[in-house]
């Protein structure tokens, strides 16, 4: 997942091969550590892989954001494997909202997953919620990959007291958004890319 995939976000051409079109998915169920089962959309592509979180499941945020849907596709027509998942809740995953506790197991489980459906490389984004469960996420029970913040809600939720995350590669948020990235970032994320959208 390059800054190039990032800068296309929406996407409806074709790369090596591979068609976005949602169709192309794959609706599957696994389940986390506590014995949640949790739905997801997996489609297969190259080893290269990439897990989708979305935003606030009390909020109506789902595997089905449009802001999700558009990351996939663009990650689909790069031909690479894509898991969007419904955290514990939401859609047809059973269980109940969580606060972050148990959204970080359905994290780590969607990665059991996808690593066991053959993954070598894989990749985090996540979108709002989504991007707060990443930031709190053990990272040492997640295997390596780059991670991606959309939107992260710092206005709404507590990013304080975050551990360095030198995995955070790239931020993306309006320019009008509080960031939960201030001057003093460079510690929990060094090398970090950040990305305003004006308006």
């Amino acid at each position: 997942m390059d800054d190039a995939l990032i800068k296309s976000l929406i996407s409806d051409g074709t790369v090596n091969g591979y068609k976005c079109e949602k169709k192309m998915e794959q609706n599957i169920f696994f389940n986390s550590s506590d014995k949640i089962k949790l739905e997801g959309a997996l489609f297969s592509g190259t080893d290269n892989a990439v897990i989708l979180a979305h935003p606030h499941p009390l909020y109506g945020g789902s595997m089905d954001n449009i802001v999700i849907e558009e990351m996939a596709a663009a990650c689909r027509a790069r031909g690479l494997t894509t898991l969007r998942f419904n955290f514990r809740g939401a859609g047809k995953s059973s269980g109940a909202y969580d606060h972050g506790k148990g959204e970080q197991k359905d994290l780590i489980a969607a990665a059991d997953y996808i690593r066991g459906q053959g993954a070598g490389k894989i990749d985090f984004a996540g979108y709002s919620f989504g991007a707060w469960v990443l930031a709190h996420a053990p990272l040492d029970d997640l295997p390596p990959g780059r991670v991606l913040m959309v939107a992260p809600p710092a206005a709404m939720m507590n990013f304080d007291g975050l551990r360095p995350c030198p995995r955070l590669k790239l931020v993306i948020t309006g320019a009008k958004m509080k960031s939960p990235l201030r001057s003093g970032s460079k510690n929990f994320c060094p090398g970090l890319t950040r990305k305003l959208i004006l308006g």
